[in-house]
């Protein structure tokens, strides 16, 4: 009695714990059984794009893979509605799926898509990182859930003749051809202007980035805020498939712009190290003219020694030499 009551004791906080975890609700796929549907699900959306008669052969392809798990396409539409309102089991769900197309990409020869650089920056340096939101979003075509924006006040660490750029990797999951999602960034400065650039979102693995620069009359303003939104066209009338658009891997890249008058004072520093200091000309000097070859003969160094020859005295018993042009007389 006692042992039973003792195996009771430690029984309770556990069932507690479970009795107080939320359960999903009957019909809810699992979040390994939803990833192994995900993949096939987006495999079959990949092979449809590009091919004659794309809507026909997408609805085909999504039908088999709900064949192939043995659910029905309200399971898979229940699911979806369910996971989309839980946003971290959805984004643990993608984490799984993603990894999984990338190396079915390997095996069949094709490149795995790798993150960009930026995403692994800090928020200092000239190139920085500076989101610090969400870094995966999901939206839906109803009115509270088809829209996301952000809004971000400047600080020290914004220069003046700062650039932008907002990357994300959007990822759809619909049974019909509508990919229909926009993008914009925004930036303000402080004469009230703004620069901005707006873009469609296409699914398929391509990747968004949305970059915003000063024009000329902003080089020298300063900026007052950065924003930006995604918006998701609200599901039509008589519309009945399913539409999401999950966006992931969300950055916010800022980049600093190097000042004229550094860059002229950086060449002067240099110009000053490289050739005034090591002048290779000073000793040579400027000819005034052209030299004669007379001059430059003159020119040549001579030898002004005087040589003297001494001559042998003569001996006077030696007839001087006859001259051979002398005719010879005959006595």
């Amino acid at each position: 009695m006692k042992r039973s009551v003792h195996v009771l004791w430690w029984l309770c906080p556990l069932l507690l714990t479970l009795s107080c975890k939320p359960s999903k609700p009957k019909g809810v796929l699992s979040e390994g059984r939803m990833a192994a549907v995900l993949v096939d699900f987006h495999l079959a959306q990949g092979m449809a794009e590009g091919q004659e008669s794309t809507e026909e052969l997408r609805y085909a392809y999504t039908q088999a893979v709900f064949r192939k798990h043995r659910i029905t396409e309200a399971e898979f539409d229940s699911s979806m509605i369910y996971y989309c309102e839980h946003a971290e089991d959805l984004n643990r769900i993608y984490d799984v799926v993603m990894r999984r197309i990338e190396a079915n990409a390997v095996v069949m020869g094709v490149e795995a898509p790798t993150e960009t650089k930026y995403h692994e920056l800090s928020a200092d340096g000239d190139t920085a990182n500076i989101w610090s939101g969400r870094k995966a979003v999901v939206l839906r075509p109803t009115t509270l859930d088809n829209l996301f924006t952000f809004s971000l006040q400047v600080d020290t660490t914004f220069h003046v003749g700062d650039s932008f750029m907002w990357s994300m990797e959007p990822l759809y999951v619909t049974q019909g051809s509508r990919t229909d999602a926009f993008v914009q960034l925004l930036v303000r400065y402080a004469d009230g202007s703004c620069a901005c650039q707006d873009q469609m979102v296409y699914g398929g693995g391509n990747k968004v980035e949305v970059r915003v620069a000063p024009r000329d009359a902003q080089d020298t303003l300063d900026i007052r805020s950065v924003s930006g939104f995604v918006y998701l066209p609200i599901k039509s009338v008589g519309e009945s498939q399913y539409r999401m658009l999950l966006l992931r891997n969300i950055a916010l890249v800022r980049f600093h712009r190097q000042h004229a008058r550094q860059v002229a004072v950086v060449e002067a520093d240099t110009l000053q190290a490289d050739t005034l200091q090591d002048d290779t000309l000073t000793d040579m000097q400027p000819v005034r003219h052209r030299l004669s070859p007379a001059e430059m003969r003159d020119a040549q160094p001579r030898d002004k020694r005087i040589r003297v020859i001494k001559e042998k005295p003569l001996n006077p018993n030696l007839r001087p030499a006859r001259r051979l042009n002398t005719p010879v007389r005959r006595k």
